[in-house]
């Protein structure tokens, strides 16, 4: 069995890295290999795609590869950034991953796809059904929507996993940057009006391989599934719930939980939209593949532990 990864070196690429392997050989491609931003960028809106760049490079080596599972954690997630480079978010976002489903449905693969909780608006007061009307309140969430539906309409075999409020032991995400602030901040603020579900990394990929599998010998249909950890929780509190982890195995904090500032996400209207609501149903996948998944708070826990250990402090 041939895969081909695409976003190797971003939190959840570094992850399938690991869990990938279990199915076959494996070719992962970073941003150095393959920029799905280079080249000439169409308009967005446009149906058609680049002949040159980033596009003409991934089917270049879609090509070369010939895979028969192709893997796509690449993608253009600075939210904010994305409302001002649309051309780009666009083309990582929609235009790869529409040419990566064109190929799939040509040559007979499976396209694996992962989407986000920023495809709705948030107004709902239960968690989301992938069957809800989505409207997304920003551009990263109209791209994230818009690759969701031109891999469906596409024809091609897909498993695509809508998820949220992504995290790991690298930098660049709320959990990494909330111990980092912990100890080097006495005073941090935070959204209290926002609610998810923190998903590492590590368990969309182990996921990923045990939904590879189950639909290779018939037992998951192809489509798109919500996959979150279970439970939710504000981003306050899970500010809050990481600096007393922290302090419990003995680190001392230059932040006291007493003192991360609640605030409204309406206090900072520079930043893009988001969603109040971000919880997603994610009982179809798990009734599928006959399991339940783990409570976000152990997963923060284990998680902020390895960060600990990596910065030597544990």
């Amino acid at each position: 069995m041939k895969l081909l990864l695409l976003g190797k070196d971003g939190q959840l690429g570094l992850a399938l890295r690991q869990t990938l392997p279990a199915l076959g050989a494996v070719r992962a491609l970073g941003r150095t290999e393959l920029d799905l931003a280079a080249g000439p960028k169409s308009a967005v809106g446009h149906a058609r795609h680049d002949t040159q760049g980033g596009l003409h490079q991934l089917e270049r080596f879609l090509q070369q590869v010939r895979p028969q599972i192709i893997v796509n954690a690449a993608a253009c997630t600075a939210v904010d950034d994305a409302q001002h480079d649309i051309e780009r978010a666009w083309q990582v976002n929609v235009q790869a991953p529409s040419c990566m489903a064109a190929w799939a449905r040509r040559s007979d693969a499976l396209l694996v796809h992962y989407s986000s909780d920023y495809v709705f608006d948030g107004c709902k007061r239960s968690p989301y059904l992938e069957s809800d009307r989505a409207a997304p309140l920003n551009v990263y969430g109209q791209t994230k929507l818009a690759a969701d539906q031109a891999i469906l309409d596409s024809g091609c075999s897909c498993l695509i996993f809508r998820t949220s409020w992504v995290f790991s032991a690298q930098p660049g995400n709320f959990v990494h940057t909330v111990v980092m602030r912990a100890l080097g901040c006495d005073a941090l603020s935070v959204v209290d009006d926002q609610v998810g579900a923190p998903t590492p990394a590590r368990l969309l990929a182990q996921v990923t391989v045990r939904a590879i599998e189950a639909w290779q010998r018939g037992g998951l249909t192809a489509g798109l599934y919500h996959l979150t950890a279970a439970g939710a929780t504000s981003r306050h509190e899970l500010a809050c719930h990481i600096v007393r982890h922290m302090q419990a195995r003995g680190v001392r904090t230059r932040l006291q939980p007493h003192c991360i500032r609640a605030v409204a996400t309406a206090d900072d209207p520079g930043r893009a939209v988001r969603p109040m609501n971000s919880r997603l149903d994610g009982a179809a996948l798990q009734q599928a593949l006959g399991s339940v998944w783990p409570h976000w708070s152990g997963l923060v826990d284990e998680v902020v532990d390895e960060i600990l250990q990596n910065l030597g402090i544990v």
